[in-house]
């Protein structure tokens, strides 16, 4: 049984991504979110790095619609999406590959040095693609595992588990998207 605080977790996780605001995920709201994403790192939209990004943005887009749009309208309620993640998240080995995958993809995304880890701005960046607001993003950076000013990939594997697995409503990682 999922309960109260992941529900939340999952409502609130499908609220930072339905970006234009209409109750549903839809390609749109992910091809906004990939836009967002390079123009946080001034990325050219011809650039090899802004493609990456695009086509991650796009196929977790299509993960998204395969494991939650059971009445196949290419619309996604915010009861399909916390019903698919309570599903993906209580499977270890799915979870493992698909949600842990994305970590790493957050931390190569923002990573604008080559150091394998991301710093206050470059996180920060990140969440304003989701619409989270500069002070509230670093905010969240904050609790997280930082060691020397750096959230590396581990610690944001580790924030992933704990956002998307934790009961503990004082576990760091609820507040890997900012204040639920």
């Amino acid at each position: 049984m999922l309960s109260e605080l992941r529900r939340r977790k999952f409502t609130y996780l499908f609220q930072c991504f339905d970006l234009d605001r209409d109750g549903v995920l839809e390609r749109g709201d992910y091809e906004t979110f990939g836009q967002r994403l390079g123009a946080a790192f001034d990325l050219a939209a011809t650039s090899a790095k802004y493609l990456t990004i695009h086509a991650e943005t796009m196929a977790l887009w299509d993960f998204v619609r395969t494991i939650a749009d059971h009445d196949g309208d290419d619309r996604v309620s915010v009861e399909e999406f916390v019903a698919a993640y309570a599903r993906l998240t209580d499977d270890d080995e799915a979870f493992q590959r698909l949600l842990m995958g994305y970590a790493s993809f957050i931390i190569s995304t923002g990573d604008r040095t080559g150091k394998g880890s991301l710093d206050a701005e470059e996180y920060a960046a990140i969440l304003s693609s989701y619409g989270i607001d500069d002070g509230e993003a670093r905010a969240a950076f904050a609790e997280l595992d930082v060691v020397d000013g750096l959230l590396s990939t581990a610690a944001m594997e580790r924030a992933f588990a704990e956002f998307f697995r934790s009961d503990d409503p004082a576990a760091p990682g609820n507040r890997m998207m900012g204040r639920l």
